[in-house]
């Protein structure tokens, strides 16, 4: 339960003992819905992490230029590189949250002018400053190069719609 719902709870434990208990369904009613979309909420972002982790894995995959250190087939691979994947993926979309609005406005005269063109680029950026974040942690995921980083954003960007699709995650 989270911190906002938790003077709502102590309200309605001190109307059930204070007030009959009919006084008291509207405030039961207020900590549910509060509940709910604090839990809507988790599985959005849970779902939204889990189709980043499939398209950075499909990138990684594809593009020469993007990959996890360790095995590269079999059942080692996906034990040695699961945990790093997620890992990124959190990373990536922390990136995406943050940072990607700031950098989107100061590039509005960019986007205007290459009709929105330029968000590739800042999707490549955001690839690669992810890559040098996971580097920080030493989690051996690589972008090698500029245009390495263009292809996998792009592969990140369709596989996140079609899956964005797919799933129905909706933003609030």
């Amino acid at each position: 339960m989270t911190a906002s719902a938790l003077p709502l709870v102590e309200e309605v434990a001190l109307a059930t003992v204070t007030r009959p208990t009919a006084s008291a369904l509207p405030l039961v009613e207020e900590v549910a819905l509060a509940t709910n979309c604090n839990t809507d909420r988790m599985i959005a972002f849970l779902a939204r992490w889990a189709i980043t982790s499939v398209a950075l894995a499909l990138a990684a995959q594809l593009m020469d230029g993007i990959w996890f250190e360790g095995p590269t087939s079999g059942q080692a691979e996906l034990e040695e590189k699961l945990l790093p994947l997620i890992g990124v993926a959190l990373i990536l979309s922390l990136v995406t949250v943050f940072v990607k609005p700031v950098l989107v406005f100061l590039s509005i005269p960019f986007i205007l002018l290459t009709l929105g063109l330029f968000l590739l680029v800042v999707n490549a950026l955001l690839l690669m400053f992810a890559g040098w974040v996971a580097d920080l942690f030493d989690i051996g995921f690589h972008v090698d190069g500029f245009w390495a980083a263009v292809g996998g954003a792009i592969i990140i960007s369709i596989t996140t719609w079609i899956l964005d699709a797919l799933v129905g995650v909706e933003d609030d």
